[in-house]
């Protein structure tokens, strides 16, 4: 059995604004030539990073070492390092840097950053590992990963997200409160009941969102 040594990183947002924090983002993932895996599943925003990114990023949010997880555990991380997102120094801190790089990235949001009409605040909140299937791969292998889900509360600039991006064929703000039942059921209609019937919702990110909603959900 492979062991955390030989995994991927991967980081997700779980993205709410104060103007309705009982919702949260999610897109409908595309199939793309540099981003291949994984299309038709309902999830939050995700971004690979290299392992030294990842090591760096938890060691900066975390007081002690990260926790060493056995695969398919999921654990909610008691951090008070918030950041700021949007700001003219964000990019000094890695949390923000991450969360800016896969807003701007994934979701069209760099002109919303640049011009300052996003901003927020970035907390570590969730770190699972567990082996992740990917239909769309050649040999139909597992992959090992590692993700950190940073809860991402905006101040302003919700309404800057566009309706789809190149990443995601549709972003949707769903009630937070209804995505564990949802996962737990692979049911996406509950949460989007015009969504395509060929759209899946499971996957590592979104159980970890679940899994923090579940246990805070007005955080």
């Amino acid at each position: 059995m492979r062991n955390e040594a030989e995994h991927s990183d991967v980081v997700a947002l779980a993205i709410r604004s104060s103007r309705d924090p009982s919702r949260v983002l999610l897109g409908v993932r595309t199939s793309l030539p540099t981003s291949p895996r994984h299309p038709n599943v309902l999830s939050t925003p995700t971004m690979r990073v290299p392992e030294s990114v990842m090591t760096a990023a938890l060691s900066e949010v975390l007081a002690d070492a990260p926790p060493l997880l056995e695969p398919g555990e999921i654990r909610s991380l008691d951090s008070a390092h918030e950041v700021r997102i949007g700001g003219a120094r964000s990019q000094t801190e890695l949390l923000a840097f991450l969360s800016e790089t896969l807003l701007a990235r994934k979701l069209g949001m760099a002109a919303s950053l640049a011009g300052g009409e996003l901003a927020g605040s970035a907390t570590a909140a969730v770190l699972a590992l567990d082996e992740v299937l990917d239909p769309a791969s050649p040999d139909g292998a597992p992959e090992l990963t590692r993700m950190l889900t940073i809860q991402l509360s905006l101040d302003s600039g919700a309404g800057a997200f566009p309706q789809s991006t190149d990443h995601y064929s549709g972003l949707h703000w769903i009630e937070a409160s209804k995505l564990p039942a949802a996962v737990d059921s692979n049911h996406p209609v509950s949460l989007v009941p015009d969504i395509d019937l060929n759209v899946c919702i499971h996957g590592l990110c979104v159980r970890s969102a679940a899994a923090h909603f579940e246990e805070s959900p007005t955080r």
